[in-house]
């Protein structure tokens, strides 16, 4: 039966969509790139097909195609949801909310199908009495018969719908969490700022250590026209170091901070000639 069909393929779609999610959340295998993928193009789109189109018959390849191509239609907007709502947009975002719009639509779409068979049952039963629907009956969910289970249909549709709370509350649950957990890299602030004061020329140079422990730098201020200087300097989390650099004359100047013992640089300024 084509409700019964229907009902079916949404708790199959509804259950894999948990099930990748799970995946996405736990695992960084490459079996989690096709949970991905299943969660963005295949599972939301039943439920959101047959939520809007619930007594629509189309063949089995126009269904996948449509149903794929609102799945797809879905990501942008779970994506500005989560950006608006402060949830921060990040795979474990992403995937349950994929999965409670999976969840949600097919609870929805189960909803809308039976209220479709349990009105085409009404319609039979009133204009022929009760017994198999006839081929005009049939017509209205597609030219197949149905046959509806009301307490059934009811029960799914409960189902779906705590678990989609329940997967909110996950989500919700996983964002704030990662956010309070979220650990900020430690890093060094460099600045370098070009200064005119009557004829003399400076460069107002500036180092701050956000680092773990004390950590010692090696600066390097070089000109396009000969110019160089360079300055050790050691500070603890927290610190900062200044100095006025002056120049002998106006021209491009590259300022290199290196982690002591480094030989790249650990951050870069560079400053053009035309910059006094």
């Amino acid at each position: 039966m084509l409700a019964n069909y229907r009902l079916a393929v949404l708790s199959a779609a509804a259950m894999a969509a948990l099930l990748c999610a799970v995946i996405v959340l736990v695992t960084d295998s490459p079996i989690r790139v096709l949970a991905g993928l299943l969660l963005a193009f295949v599972v939301p789109g039943p439920g959101l097909l047959w939520s809007l189109f619930p007594s629509r018959s189309i063949s089995g390849v126009e269904e996948c195609v449509v149903a794929a191509g609102l799945s797809l239609a879905a990501i942008p907007l779970v994506a500005l949801v989560l950006q608006v709502s402060g949830l921060g947009l990040s795979a474990s975002t992403w995937a349950l909310s994929m999965a409670v719009l999976a969840w949600a639509a097919a609870a929805v779409g189960a909803l809308r199908i039976s209220r479709v068979a349990n009105r085409t049952e009404q319609v039979a039963y009133a204009t022929s009495g009760p017994r198999p629907l006839t081929s005009s009956a049939e017509k209205v969910l597609g030219g197949q018969g149905i046959e509806s289970h009301p307490r059934h249909s009811r029960k799914l549709v409960a189902f779906f719908m705590a678990v989609a709370v329940a997967l909110v509350a996950a989500s919700a649950t996983v964002a704030v969490v990662s956010e309070r957990n979220q650990v900020v890299a430690a890093s060094t602030e460099l600045s370098a700022l070009p200064a005119k004061v009557g004829t003399k020329l400076l460069l107002n140079v500036e180092v701050t250590s956000n680092e773990h422990a004390q950590s010692a730098y090696a600066l390097k201020i070089r000109g396009a026209k000969g110019f160089n200087e360079e300055f050790t300097v050691n500070l603890m989390s927290g610190e900062t170091w200044r100095r006025d650099v002056t120049l002998p004359m106006a021209q491009r100047i590259d300022v290199e901070l290196y982690l002591d013992g480094a030989t790249t640089p650990y951050r870069r300024v560079f400053i053009s000639g035309d910059a006094w």
